[in-house]
């Protein structure tokens, strides 16, 4: 009587005669290292690791890897920079892990969040002024809702834009002073 196999059997029957060549196994190992360092990432941001465990666990995936890319760790970090997310932790490792100068960085950040601010409030303002004028309604409980507002949304958009591209420059200065 014939024997059963599992998929898998099949598989590694078929392929036991194939081989990586280098470059392949090169950006194998280079995809588990982004795993494993997005993975430390992660647990730092989430506050499950400290700093000190995260530089342990750093050196150790890099050394266990075999890859030899200095700024990975850098490029992934700068990949999760967000102007609408939290990014304290991100900067911190930044600084403290790569050793970047993120203060202009932060600054820019900062800048975009007053920014965005500022013309929240115009906006609100100008709504309120509306909503009074056209329509009658007024009052200390009256909340117009931006999300709902195109104006706002297109305002916010060109703001949001505006500062991607200068953090975007800001990012590419910090990478090549990190690479150099």
């Amino acid at each position: 009587m014939g024997e059963i196999k599992s998929t898998l059997d099949l598989v590694m029957e078929r392929t036991k005669h194939m081989t990586l060549s280098a470059e392949e196994r090169r950006e194998q190992a280079l995809s588990e290292l982004r795993g494993t360092l997005n993975g430390m990432i992660q647990r730092f941001l989430d506050g499950t690791i400290h700093l000190e465990r995260f530089r342990e666990e750093h050196q150790r995936a890099l050394s266990g890897s075999g890859v030899q890319e200095p700024g990975i760790l850098f490029h992934l970090l700068s990949d999760r920079v967000d102007p609408d997310g939290e990014n304290d932790g991100l900067l911190e490792l930044m600084e403290r892990v790569c050793g970047a100068n993120t203060s202009r960085l932060s600054d820019l950040l900062e800048q975009y969040r007053l920014a965005v601010a500022a013309q929240s409030r115009l906006r609100l303002e100008t709504l309120r002024a509306e909503l009074r004028d056209k329509r009658g309604i007024h009052g200390t409980s009256v909340r117009p809702n931006l999300d709902a507002d195109p104006l706002w949304a297109a305002t916010r958009k060109t703001v949001t834009e505006d500062f991607r591209e200068r953090i975007a420059l800001e990012m590419k200065q910090l990478r090549e002073s990190a690479a150099g």
